[in-house]
Formats: C-alpha cells, sequence, structure tokens
C-alpha cells in the first residue's frame, strides 16, 4: 500500500537550526505513516551529505533572483502536481513558503508550517541582503500571506511556548485560530549525543594539549549579528583575568567571524580564542568542553544548549523565555539577565574554578534532557499533526494533547 506523501519545504541546506531539527525528524519518521520528501530553494548546501544519509527523495529548485519567480511558481506548480503530497509542511521563513503555499491552497492540500524562531527574528528567506528583503515586505505580500495562511494553514507548529506566544498577534491578524496552534519542543536524538567516559575524555583532552585543570569553553553558533557571538571575546578576556588558562573555542562560520578575529587579536588572547570553522557534527567538540556558553539574546528553541546538556556538559546562557522549561528541569542550565556581560562572566569563572563538581552537574542536565526531550516523543507528535490534518481534510483545529517531549 502506497503512504501519503508529506513534502518538507526548507529555504536550503545551511547548517542551521531549522534545518537540523527536519534532517533528525525525518530520520525518526523512518518506516512511519507517512512517505517524505524534501524540497529545497537555495544555494547553501552545508546539510547536503546528513539529507542524503536519509535516502529521501530531495528536490532543489535553486532561488535565480526576483526575476525568475514566475519560472519558479510553474516549477513548483509541476512538482506539487507530480507529487500529489497529502500533506505540505513548510518551515516558517517567506518566499518559499509562499510558492509552496500557494499550491496548497489551488490543490486543497492541508499545509502545515513550523515557527523555528519567534516573531520577527525570522532568517531571511533563500539567503537574501536585508534591503531585497525589506524591499519584499510589501503590503501586498503580506496580505497575500495572509490570505493563504487563512485559507491554507491546517496546523502551525511552534517550537516552544516562547515561540507561540510571541506568533500568536501575528496570526491572529493572518486569520489563523488560535486552536491550531501547538508546541512540540524539538527532540533530541540522546544516544548520539551522550558522554564520553573518564578516561576517554582525559586521553582526548591530552591529544588535544588540553591540561586537567584547563578550563575550556565551547561555544557553537552560526556567527552572525542575530546570535550576539560579537561578546566572546570580551567574555574570554574577563574569565581569563581570573582564570589565565582558561580557552574558547567557537565552532560555527558566517559573516562575523572576520570581526570576531580581529577583536580577539585586538585583546590579545591568541591561541586562547580558537574558531576551527563550522562542523556539521559537534559532538566531539561537546564532549571535551567543560562549560558551553550560548550568548543568543532571542532564540525561538535554542538547540545547542539541548545538545550539550545530552553530552553531559553544563551550559551558561542569558534567560531567554525559550529556555524556561528546560532551566526548570536542571540546574546545570545556569541563567544570567539577557544582555549583562559582566554576570555572564563572573557566573562564568565560579563555574569553571571546580571543573569535577561541574562534570557532576553535566550528569544532572543528561538526566533531564533525556527524560524530557525525546526525539521519538516529538517525531510522534510530527506525525500525528499530520494525521489529524488529512482525516479532518483541510483547515481545521488539530486534536490530540502533547505528548511526552511536547507540551
Amino acid at each position: 500500500m502506497t503512504r501519503p506523501v508529506v513534502l518538507h519545504v526548507l529555504p536550503d541546506l545551511a547548517l542551521g537550526g531549522g534545518q537540523v531539527v527536519v534532517q533528525r525528524h525525518l530520520a525518526a519518521l523512518a518506516g512511519g505513516g507517512f512517505a517524505h520528501e524534501v524540497l529545497h530553494f537555495g544555494g547553501s548546501l552545508e546539510m547536503q551529505p546528513a539529507y542524503d544519509e536519509l535516502g529521501l527523495p530531495l528536490h532543489r529548485l535553486p532561488w535565480r533572483g526576483r526575476g525568475a519567480v514566475p519560472a519558479l511558481r510553474r516549477e513548483v506548480a509541476a512538482l506539487v502536481a507530480r507529487l500529489g503530497p497529502a500533506v505540505v509542511h513548510t518551515n516558517g521563513t517567506f518566499v518559499d513558503k509562499l510558492l509552496v503555499q500557494e499550491q496548497a491552497w489551488r490543490r486543497r492540500i492541508p499545509h502545515v508550517t513550523t515557527l523555528h524562531g519567534s516573531w520577527p527574528g525570522l532568517p531571511l528567506p533563500l539567503g537574501r541582503p536585508k534591503r531585497v528583503y525589506r524591499a519584499l515586505e510589501t503590503r501586498l505580500l503580506r496580505r497575500l500571506e495572509a490570505f493563504l495562511d487563512r485559507r491554507t494553514l491546517s496546523a502551525v507548529i511552534a517550537v516552544s511556548e516562547a515561540a507561540r506566544r510571541s506568533w500568536l498577534e501575528r496570526l491572529r491578524r493572518c486569520g489563523v485560530d488560535e486552536a491550531r496552534v501547538r508546541v512540540i519542543e524539538s527532540g533530541l536524538p540522546v544516544d548520539r549525543f551522550r558522554p564520553l567516559d573518564g578516561d576517554e575524555r582525559a586521553r582526548r583532552r591530552a591529544e588535544a594539549g588540553v591540561g586537567p585543570s584547563d578550563p575550556v569553553v565551547l561555544c557553537v553558533s552560526r556567527l552572525h549579528e542575530g546570535k550576539n557571538c560579537a561578546v566572546l571575546p570580551a567574555l574570554l578576556a574577563a574569565v581569563r583575568r581570573e582564570l589565565p588558562r582558561a580557552r574558547l573555542v567557537v565552532v560555527g562560520d558566517g559573516p562575523e567571524r572576520d570581526r570576531l578575529a580581529a577583536e580577539a587579536a585586538r585583546l590579545g588572547l591568541g591561541e586562547a580564542f580558537a574558531m576551527p570553522g563550522a562542523a556539521l557534527d559537534v559532538r566531539d567538540h561537546y564532549r571535551l568542553a567543560d562549560l558551553v556558553v550560548f550568548p543568543s539574546r532571542d532564540e525561538g528553541f535554542g538547540l545547542v544548549p539541548f545538545e550539550a546538556l545530552a553530552c553531559g556538559v553544563p551550559v551558561l546562557s542569558f534567560a531567554i523565555p525559550s529556555l524556561d522549561r528546560l532551566a526548570a528541569a536542571t540546574p546545570a542550565l545556569r541563567r544570567v539577565d539577557v544582555g549583562d556581560l559582566d554576570a555572564m562572566a563572573a557566573a562564568a569563572v565560579a563555574l569553571l574554578r571546580d571543573l569535577q563538581a561541574l562534570a557532576g552537574m553535566g550528569a544532572s542536565g543528561r538526566e533531564a534532557v533525556v527524560a524530557g526531550w525525546s526525539l521519538e516523543a516529538s517525531a510522534r507528535a510530527w506525525e500525528a499533526v499530520y494525521t489529524s490534518v488529512v482525516q479532518s481534510g483541510g483547515v481545521r483545529p488539530v486534536d490530540g494533547t502533547p505528548a511526552a517531549g511536547a507540551s
């Protein structure tokens, strides 16, 4: 028997949180009640190998500029007609969502969208510059989006309660009933994100030239303005005034890279401030760290703290609302007031003074993530949404109560 198809729509295959979440859930959904295919529009392909490993049909319709939109619309229409999906699942960005949403409306296909970020802090659609994005934010296009949202959005998945709250007024203005919005926090493959045993960790740290009492701080992030990574050199400089052997490793890439390197050089941080670049698999970076810092001032969810804690590494962050439930679940997530860099540096020093106690704290963090954020549970919640919108035939409230790992 042929399974109904869910067509997942992404702006690109860049190494971003939304793309990671979708890839992991597609892996967990294999063998379920739906078949899954992926459509993306972008030139960024860092996650192509991870998506290839899924063995799913992957369709790429590259963005070729605003002048090519009519041709792209025709290509999207032809693909949707050929696939005949039972559900389209978009991921919150603007133009790529509209292109597929139009076909969902014309063909009466239930449409699910996931809000990975908080309103209005969405990633720029299809990687275009800000000035072009602002030009696209016209009244006409927003009216079109509201028209399509009202008629096609069968269900809205918010990745946190904070994301849901930030979007509600925007969705109401589009005529989307609040009953269509549910929170499903993204689960984690905790069997893959796990700590090393003590001897193996010590051996690997020694091979990397890290002494047993040398504090290693890690930040995993895309290096762009919205992630607030510009504070990292100053943070390390403040920590090293108290702990001169501390070092900071920044795993990620982006337009802020040169700025960070220049500031680290100006502060004389030398090799203590390392930027090895982006990595598709960050698990070994987590496992060798003593503390992960998460400097974002706003996130729809915040994947990095969950990954770090699953690997047994405590996290220090600002008190952003999307991490409220995690902070309530474990003391291994320490938070300071948003924007208070002095408090963050002081907290980092206090934590790093006793690396043994810090490691014990990390173990409790892993227990919390394993208990509360199961990938299997959130994948089941996604599939329940698909089943509900197919059975209801389109734009109706989604029934059912959240599964474990969803709220």
